[in-house]
């Protein structure tokens, strides 16, 4: 059997500490509150990638939720991703 304090397998407890520190810092109150910001932020991303004519050639991968937005060009588009 593997066990191990982090979620993310063998990899460092950076992740935990830095969540842990937050919480310290924030408290409850403020550690929701900052989730919550950085929701809506996920939200208002993939609104903008949605509805904007600048960002017309990308679509959004899946349905954002929580801390990330997948995007990638439109099929047919022929542009590399790193030409954002």
């Amino acid at each position: 059997m593997y066990a191990t304090a982090t979620s993310c397998g063998s990899k460092g407890g950076a992740a935990v500490s830095g969540a842990w520190y937050a919480m310290m810092v924030n408290g409850r109150k403020g550690y929701v509150e900052k989730s919550k910001s950085i929701c809506s932020t996920v939200s208002a991303i993939a609104n903008a990638i949605r509805t904007s004519p600048e960002l017309s050639e990308l679509e959004v991968i899946g349905d954002p939720k929580i801390a990330v937005v997948a995007f990638k060009f439109k099929k047919g588009v022929e542009k590399n991703i790193y030409f954002l």
